[in-house]
């Protein structure tokens, strides 16, 4: 069975419609203002994403450092072992969110518009 004229319509106007979805629902296109730093579940800090420093957060294990940036900010160092917060590198959108969780420390950046990938109720 080949493919028709209509068939290859169809086909553009799915992939069409698919790609402005993503593009209007998906896509984080607004950054963030501030990082909150969260130790042990309390907020300790609220900085400004554009005032450039680096924080050294006392931790349950030992210290995390945290780098501000040009409006990112990110974990340059951490006590835990496997160090997926250093390795998931710089966020900059709202709602973007890094967690040590053997140290019980998380960054949580505000501003903009959050950007969820699923809500439970």
């Amino acid at each position: 069975m080949a493919i028709t004229r209509l068939d290859k319509i169809v086909i553009a106007l799915s992939s069409l419609l698919v790609v402005s979805l993503y593009w209007g629902l998906w896509r984080a296109d607004e950054e963030a203002s501030e990082v909150e730093i969260f130790v042990d579940g309390k907020k300790s800090y609220i900085l400004d994403l554009f005032e450039n420093k680096l924080v050294t957060v006392q931790g349950a294990r030992g210290e995390s450092m945290i780098e501000i940036k040009d409006g990112q900010a990110r974990f340059v160092n951490s006590p835990c072992s496997t160090s997926f917060c250093v390795r998931s590198g710089w966020q900059n959108h709202g709602g973007d969110f890094v967690a040590c969780l053997p140290n019980s420390v998380s960054l949580h950046l505000v501003g903009g518009q959050k950007i969820y990938d699923a809500i439970n109720f």
